[in-house]
């Protein structure tokens, strides 16, 4: 996946690719120091998006498990927002993307909660397991770029 494409898939757009200092053609430059955790955010994005997409569907259907797939829709939307958000920050090099990880994480947090809840479906089962994948990495970005931890309740269950 070149720089283009990453940045596209998190909604940075052009302002991002330029404030990289790069130009909007692929493969140029070098690679950034977050290539791979804008890459990997971007992934679960799209994963919160596609389960999101799912849980619209079995709405649609009606059934037992609507008010699961209601609040896992929900998570899912937000927490494609977060990742997309702390992508952007990042991708930027925006000093205000320390702030975001540890908000991230908990969205990642939540949204695997929700979503395994929810059940039914490879697309579900992508998000939890990106979403935890997820959930890790911004807990160590956090941890490295000096944040310490604060406390966080589940919103999953409400």
């Amino acid at each position: 996946m070149d720089r283009r494409e990453m940045l596209g898939i998190v909604g940075a757009g052009a302002a991002g690719m330029l404030a990289m200092g790069g130009t909007a053609r692929a493969g140029e430059g070098s690679h950034g120091e977050h290539d791979e955790h804008i890459e990997h955010l971007g992934k679960c994005a799209r994963a919160c998006a596609e389960a999101g997409a799912h849980c619209l569907k079995e709405l649609c259907k009606g059934g037992g498990h609507a008010e699961a797939h209601a609040r896992a829709l929900e998570l899912a939307a937000g927490c494609q927002e977060f990742c997309k958000l702390t992508a952007g920050l990042m991708a930027c090099h925006n000093p205000l993307a320390k702030y975001a990880f540890e908000s991230c994480s908990w969205a990642c947090r939540d949204c695997a909660e929700g979503c395994e809840k929810a059940g039914g479906g490879k697309e579900m089962e992508e998000c939890v397991k990106m979403c935890k994948m997820c959930e890790e990495m911004c807990k160590e970005l956090h941890k490295k770029h000096g944040g310490a931890e604060g406390e966080h309740h589940s919103t999953a269950s409400r």
